[in-house]
């Protein structure tokens, strides 16, 4: 790890609830061939940064940041960082990097797409443009998604016995199903998910933990979620005991 010192070019924006700050300028140059290769050379020299970046004073617990590096296989390369842990992944991180992208004039009107490697592959990004020459909507291409564990069983002391899915879509996430614990998705009812999702959340890291699907990997995030109409849902992501997906969650949703 480095202590450095400097200045950074940053634009934040605002995806649906959640934020990213991405960093134009001032990361030190990083070793690898790959996103992967090079998010991995920043964790082992410049973790140190991430704090620097993301927290208080500068930032907030729900901050995340996005680092552009260059890709041999995709128009653009980017890998995520967070408050606290690294993401292969992050949906709405990459539809906040699209905005600053048309923002600073990297792309225009005329260019309905790119594609951009992350640390879980590469993705394809679509770009829909207003009459007057704004970035109105993203559309996602993302890494190929499946479910890993189907019907997961554990018990938390908050619970009791609950079964889980287990899904990837860039990353992972255990999906259990709110009306089945008498739980519901609204704004005041947040504590209580949290204080839930994040006992189950560490129950089934420890279920999964000798399995090899799940070797080096960020342990699964809970998402609740409740049907409400056919084709309809609405959900609840807990990251940790004290954080929650304020956007809809992209890698999630797919």
């Amino acid at each position: 790890m480095i202590g450095l010192e400097g200045s950074f070019s940053v634009v934040d924006t605002h995806t649906a609830g959640h934020p990213t700050r991405v960093i134009l300028s001032g990361i030190p140059a990083l070793d690898g061939s790959s996103v992967l290769e090079r998010r991995e050379d920043f964790r082992r020299r410049f973790d140190s940064l991430r704090g620097a970046l993301l927290h208080e004073p500068r930032g907030h617990a729900a901050m995340v940041g996005l680092v552009p590096v260059p890709s041999a296989v995709a128009d653009y390369g980017a890998f995520f960082i967070s408050s606290y842990v690294y993401l292969d992944m992050c949906g709405h991180g990459t539809i906040g990097y699209a905005k600053t992208l048309a923002a600073t004039g990297a792309v225009r009107p005329g260019i309905d797409s790119f594609t951009l490697e992350t640390p879980a592959g590469v993705i394809v990004v679509g770009l829909s443009w207003s009459p007057d020459g704004r970035l109105a909507y993203v559309r996602l291409r993302n890494v190929p998604s499946y479910v890993g564990i189907e019907g997961l069983e554990v018990t938390s002391t908050e619970t009791g016995a609950v079964r889980a899915d287990l899904a990837y879509g860039g990353m992972w996430y255990a999906f259990v199903n709110a009306d089945a614990l008498g739980l519901d998705i609204v704004p005041d009812n947040v504590s209580t998910l949290l204080r839930v999702g994040y006992a189950l959340k560490r129950a089934i890291s420890k279920a999964v933990e000798a399995n090899p699907l799940f070797a080096g990997v960020v342990a699964p995030s809970v998402m609740f979620y409740k049907d409400t109409a056919p084709g309809e849902a609405v959900h609840f992501l807990v990251l940790e005991s004290n954080k929650f997906d304020r956007s809809p969650c992209g890698t999630g949703t797919s």
